[in-house]
């Protein structure tokens, strides 16, 4: 089953996203393979580790899958976006899981590829939970474009994918503290040759100016409203670079 909702950006939530048998064996060979893993650990991320390099095969086919010209085509004719592109480098993707007691704070994405430059227009998160409950947290949150509140949540169901527009003001996390075991996901991200995005606003119903070429060379983490200190420190940090 797939559902849209243009707010409070495009996104696509996915269920049963890839056959039985491949999701099993990814989730099962999760943390077997010879590449090492990456842990963050900052004021907006702990109890993160990320993995894009040595993987299992059967983490490697899921993946090669995902980045294929087949669901480069079907993820395109959802988005309306043609001609995407995949990440060979899989820059910031791969296996991702946050352990208990973890979280990801609300942030928007690098815009453009760091080696090619292109623009990256699509995030598509395939979450690997098999025993996820109510209470076990994790729930991916979609953030309104001044911040001001969460508009929806997802659950890191097992083969549930989430698509989304990449923006500037693409604003999602994982920022209440996982109470479960751990959290695995699979990450991949698309891109594009232009700089400017293409919409077709009447069949999206989207102004295309929201999605002009807006540049973040890092990922731009943004406080919720109700936290004060860390407001505090974006705001001075600002203040010193400006």
């Amino acid at each position: 089953m797939t559902t849209y909702s243009e707010h409070p950006f495009p996104h696509w939530i996915i269920d049963n996203f890839l056959p039985a048998e491949d999701a099993w064996a990814a989730y099962q060979h999760f943390y077997e393979g010879e590449g090492p893993w990456t842990k963050r650990e900052h004021l907006y991320c702990r109890a993160k580790e990320t993995r894009a390099t040595g993987l299992h095969p059967a983490i490697e086919n899921v993946l090669a899958r995902l980045e294929s010209g087949g669901i480069r085509h079907y993820v395109g004719g959802l988005s309306g976006l043609q001609g995407l592109l995949s990440d060979s480098d899989r820059f910031g993707g791969g296996q991702h899981v946050i352990r208990r007691g973890g979280f990801l704070g609300v942030h928007a994405d690098f815009t453009h590829h760091p080696t090619t430059g292109q623009r990256r227009v699509l995030n598509l998160l395939l979450y690997l939970n098999s025993n996820w409950k109510k209470g076990d947290g994790g729930e991916l949150e979609l953030w309104a474009k001044d911040m001001s509140r969460c508009v929806v949540k997802v659950e890191p169901l097992f083969n549930r994918a989430v698509l989304f527009r990449t923006s500037t003001t693409s604003y999602h996390g994982h920022p209440e503290l996982l109470s479960g075991n751990e959290r695995r996901s699979l990450a991949v991200y698309y891109y594009r040759i232009e700089n400017l995005i293409t919409i077709n606003g009447a069949a999206l119903h989207i102004d295309s100016r929201e999605w002009g070429d807006g540049y973040l060379k890092t990922t731009d983490y943004r406080p919720r409203p109700w936290e004060y200190k860390l407001r505090l420190r974006r705001w001075l940090s600002r203040r010193i670079k400006g």
